[in-house]
């Protein structure tokens, strides 16, 4: 009886296999920022692609996929083009096209965090982003067209935000602020035959927002004339070729079973079958790493504490250190960032967003854990875009 067991116990753990995988669906929530149409994840697009044709009844709705080059200089006047993305960073050729796009009398619609200096200095804009952290994760925005009731719209989960600082020659028109402190973060700038508008809180669009303060997201584009609308597709953080096989897996839940089953099986074949083949391996035990040991200790112990003020202060010690040992750099010097940045070569942005959350920082009477990952985050991209990372001399 115990020899007919083992003879099928191969078929009884593959049955196994199966109910696991259909027991385990649930899936965690993909917090991904995509902004993609196709998306129905809280940082997606889906909701408002699906009411682009009620904002804009009776005009084609086009979802772009490819590169400027192949196709927006054949465009003619009196099109809309929409573009959210986390950063808009277009490359010289796209952006001279997108320029030559706008000036022949269309409308652009650019909702990001941040924008490049090239393509602010393209706009003769003599503004500033300011990208700023945002400790209670709520924010208040409203338009402020003298047509609309000036309404507070409410968005949670906002991390972070950005908010434009405009000199007193600012040729353009303010249309929204932030309410908390009357900045603008969405203006119109007239340019050539055509205009563009700049929204500084991309995510205000995603799913998860537009269900909180539809209102606010449909008066937005409604600035937007009634014609031709292009939605683009093809510059999102995530884009993927809707043609791949594997993506057609991953969307359809029976293929994605089945996917995962062959391959699991796969696997279990491989390991008995090589576990009846194989001779037996005297077992070596590796050199024990005590070090790596020791540092993994003293970074969970500093994890369950929960002292994050703590972990962030000795991060900051840590930076200004690093700035002295390597560019000859004092925390108290006068243009410390300026010089900080001509020296290592690091992003400008990068330097910025460092010095605000710095900043922050110091005027906080208490951080996050989410405040913590975010400057950690800012540190390693000084230290990957400088080529410098820190050093124990």
């Amino acid at each position: 009886m115990k020899a007919k067991f083992i003879k099928y116990w191969f078929l009884i753990a593959f049955i196994a296999l199966m109910l696991i995988s259909y027991i385990g669906n649930n899936q965690p929530i993909d917090w991904r920022e995509t902004y993609a149409a196709n998306d129905k994840i809280p940082y997606g697009t889906f909701l408002l692609q699906e009411q682009l044709s009620s904002l804009f009844p009776g005009q084609e709705i086009r979802n772009n996929q490819r590169p400027f080059s192949e196709w927006i200089g054949d465009e003619k006047q009196g099109k809309n083009l929409i573009l959210m993305n986390d950063e808009v960073d277009l490359g010289e050729v796209d952006q001279q096209l997108l320029m030559d796009f706008v000036s022949r009398g269309n409308h652009l619609f650019i909702a990001s965090n941040n924008f490049s200096y090239e393509f602010l200095e393209a706009l003769d804009m003599d503004a500033q982003v300011i990208f700023l952290f945002n400790p209670d994760t709520l924010n208040y925005m409203e338009l402020v067209n003298p047509e609309y009731v000036r309404r507070q719209a409410k968005f949670t989960r906002l991390n972070d935000y950005a908010e434009l600082r405009l000199s007193n020659g600012f040729g353009g028109d303010v249309l929204g602020i932030r309410s908390k402190n009357q900045m603008p973060n969405f203006v119109r700038i007239h340019f050539g035959r055509g205009e563009i508008y700049l929204h500084l809180n991309p995510r205000v669009f995603t799913n998860i927002h537009l269900l909180e303060s539809p209102e606010y997201v449909a008066r937005g584009l409604s600035y937007l004339p009634q014609g031709e609308t292009i939605w683009d597709e093809y510059y999102k953080p995530f884009h993927r070729s809707e043609d791949n096989a594997f993506q057609l897996i991953r969307k359809n839940k029976a293929l994605r079973y089945a996917w995962n089953l062959l391959i699991a099986g796969a696997i279990l074949g491989l390991v008995f079958y090589a576990k009846r083949k194989q001779r037996a391996i005297p077992r070596i035990p590796a050199p024990e790493n005590k070090s790596l040991e020791f540092i993994e200790n003293i970074g969970d112990l500093y994890y369950h504490e929960g002292n994050h003020q703590d972990v962030i202060q000795k991060k900051i010690r840590y930076f200004y250190h690093n700035a002295h040992l390597h560019y000859l750099l004092q925390e108290n010097d006068v243009n410390f960032w300026e010089k900080l940045q001509q020296k290592s070569g690091a992003n400008e942005k990068t330097i910025k967003k460092l010095n605000d959350m710095i900043l922050a920082f110091h005027t906080l009477k208490g951080v996050s854990r989410d405040f913590l990952f975010v400057l950690n985050g800012h540190l390693e991209d000084f230290y990957a875009q400088s080529g410098k990372y820190p050093s124990h001399e």
